[in-house]
């Protein structure tokens, strides 16, 4: 009970300072359906007129192998292309729950997380983004399968 109402606390602290909240549905290349529930925090740096730098935090469950993955991206771009539309790209770590899942072996739990998205500012408080999504350990061991992502989300921004 003390440990769920510490992570409930934290959670709740994390989403207040966010700026941005998102859940994405999509699939990987072995037809598992993967979930991501993550939150954004503006940084509010622009360093050329069209690009803004925040970090973004994410949970990713994989249903059919119930692998988690916990991430972290200390670094994601967002680069407006036209309008509403912006490419976010993003390099991060993280933590696998696990280090195979039926047919890949991942080496160890922390891997590198790199992802890109498209995304739409349908109005002022909502984005839908398509993204793709590739881990792996960067041949740190010599297992390195890795997983590649392909998904659809819907953001609320606050």
């Amino acid at each position: 009970m003390k440990k769920t109402i510490l992570f409930s606390s934290l959670f709740l602290s994390l989403l207040q300072s966010s700026d941005k909240i998102a859940l994405n549905v999509g699939k990987d290349f072995n037809e598992n359906f993967s979930y991501e529930f993550s939150y954004s925090y503006n940084h509010n740096f622009n360093f050329l007129e069209s690009n803004n730098l925040f970090t973004r935090t994410a949970y990713t469950y994989l249903d059919n192998e119930n692998l988690k993955i916990y991430a972290i991206d200390p670094i994601v771009l967002s680069y407006n292309l036209i309008d509403n539309v912006s490419l976010e790209l993003s390099i991060g770590l993280s933590y696998f729950s696990d280090k195979y899942i039926s047919d890949k072996e991942f080496g160890m739990h922390f891997q590198f997380k790199d992802t890109a998205s498209l995304v739409w500012a349908y109005n002022k408080n909502i984005d839908i983004q398509a993204s793709f999504t590739h881990y792996s350990n960067g041949s740190l061991k010599d297992k390195n399968d890795g997983v590649n992502l392909a998904s659809l989300g819907l953001a609320y921004k606050f």
